[in-house]
């Protein structure tokens, strides 16, 4: 399931030569917000880590998917209500393995609150 365009949109991006870091808007009207919690919505985990390999697939320039999520940090709750401009994907670190895996690592962050770090190991679809 693609998460862009209907649960977030990226309002900007900046590339660097060690990562990159994506600027999210939520869209707290989603089908999501309204399962996951009826009247305090919270974007589930598993969210986190899709918009994550979304990201990561835009930066590399390829489809990618999930060969191995090595951590996940949940540090507070993201809702779409409480978020302090936008949400800021950042990878920090992008490094090629064996076989055109792509190991990267990445924090969920507003202006105030972590909210995770991912790390994880993409292959090309």
């Amino acid at each position: 399931m693609v998460l862009q365009n209907s649960l977030y949109e990226i309002e900007r991006k900046e590339c660097t030569e060690k990562g990159a870091k994506y600027q999210l808007s939520l869209n707290g009207t989603h089908f999501i917000y309204k399962a996951h919690f009826p009247g305090l919505p919270i974007t589930p985990g598993v969210c986190l880590v899709q918009i994550g390999l979304e990201v990561a697939s835009d930066y590399l320039e390829r489809t990618m998917e999930i060969d191995r999520v090595n951590n996940v940090k949940f540090l507070s709750v993201l809702s779409p209500l409480d978020v302090h401009g936008n949400v800021v994907y950042e990878l920090m670190k992008v490094t090629e393995e064996e076989s055109n895996r792509q190991k990267v690592q990445m924090c969920v962050y507003d202006e105030q609150v972590t909210y995770a770090k991912i790390s994880m190991t993409l292959k090309p679809v």
